[in-house]
């Protein structure tokens, strides 16, 4: 059995199904661990959700910021039917469309091996969290997710985006939960000597600790000294640029640049263009 890891996809199935063929993918013993951020901006989304769907006994994913938009997008079409538009029709309207959504909502965004001593979320894991905090939230999210109240579910992922940044102890509960969907599929940099997030800066840190902005992965953190992180979401890393056994997946296919996979065992990455 071989584990693999593979960055955002963002529709570009082709890339994916050619990097599976290259390494000889065996559906019934390997494993492949998506960093999120399936869906949107590549050209065949809804083929890239089946694809996984249907392979879901080989898939392990965690959700991205687009993901998550994909399931308040179902939500909102259910409780404000009127505020359709055309690209939200599209997806509504796909055979399977509500299974894939049953099975979206109810999937992670932090998933933890101990056994290989790994742990993997779309943008990483807040510096100042241990594994238990990181599996605590997840889980309180994914409880969330997957519960029968269609407002409240629409409700915490609308109410993500309105920027929870700051984080303190004393922060009421809807708060840390926002919080925490920030930091795990949207967060780039921390603001330095603070535990608060910047959303807004996007770029390669080449200019070290610019206007007091730190790589999240550049500060000091409280999990195990053996474990090594998976994460996607920051395409301008290019896949470097990261400190020793963290391992940076999103090397923005969707706009033109490749698609990697990354088998575990031997570290050794495989590339698949966009053309």
């Amino acid at each position: 059995m071989s584990i693999y890891f593979i960055g955002d996809i963002h529709g570009c199935f082709k890339q994916l199904t050619n990097l599976l063929k290259k390494v000889s993918f065996n559906y019934n013993t390997d494993k492949l661990w998506v960093t999120g951020d399936l869906v949107s901006k590549g050209p065949d989304s809804i083929k890239v959700l089946k694809f996984l769907y249907n392979h879901k006994n080989s898939i392990k994913i965690v959700l991205g910021n687009h993901d998550l938009n994909l399931i308040r997008s179902f939500f909102e079409m259910i409780l404000y039917p009127n505020k359709l538009n055309v690209f939200k029709k599209s997806y509504y309207h796909t055979k399977d469309f509500k299974d894939i959504i049953e099975w979206l909502r109810k999937q992670p965004l932090v998933r933890v091996s101990l056994e290989k001593k790994f742990i993997i979320s779309h943008a990483g894991i807040p510096p100042h969290w241990d594994i238990n905090l990181s599996q605590f939230y997840s889980k309180s999210i994914e409880k969330i997710l997957s519960c029968n109240n269609y407002e409240r579910i629409f409700k915490i992922l609308n109410l993500s985006n309105e920027n929870q940044c700051n984080w303190n102890k004393n922060l009421e509960y809807y708060d840390k939960i926002k919080f925490a969907i920030n930091s795990f599929t949207r967060m780039r940099y921390v603001i330095k000597d603070t535990n608060n997030l910047d959303l807004e800066y996007k770029n390669y840190p080449a200019e070290k600790y610019k206007n007091n902005l730190v790589p999240w992965f550049s500060i000091k953190n409280k999990l195990p000294d053996n474990f090594n992180i998976i994460f996607g979401h920051w395409s301008n890393l290019n896949g470097k640029g990261t400190p020793k056994n963290f391992y940076a997946m999103d090397t923005g296919c969707c706009w033109g640049n490749k698609l990697t996979l990354l088998r575990w065992k031997d570290k050794k990455k495989f590339y698949e263009y966009f053309n």
